[in-house]
């Protein structure tokens, strides 16, 4: 069994925009980093907001128990 994965074919990018811009407003961005420590710090947080919005917004999707696998043990073991 596979996790629900994003699906990203279905977004509303307009909503999906909105809800990125709405978080990185929130975020305290300067123009000028001083260390390397507050540079980390801003990417935690971008990368923080991103991941919110999309678990928010973009919905998860099963793969079909149906779909074809193409990979298999056999190419694994050759």
């Amino acid at each position: 069994m596979e996790a629900p994965r994003p699906n990203y074919r279905v977004v509303d990018w307009g909503d999906f925009r909105k809800g990125l811009a709405s978080k990185l407003r929130n975020l305290e961005a300067r123009e000028e980093l001083a260390s390397k420590g507050e540079f980390y710090r801003q990417l935690d947080g971008l990368t923080h907001a991103i991941r919110e919005v999309i678990n928010e917004k973009v919905p998860k999707t099963k793969p079909s128990p149906f779909m074809k696998r193409w990979w298999s043990r056999e190419l694994a073991d050759s």
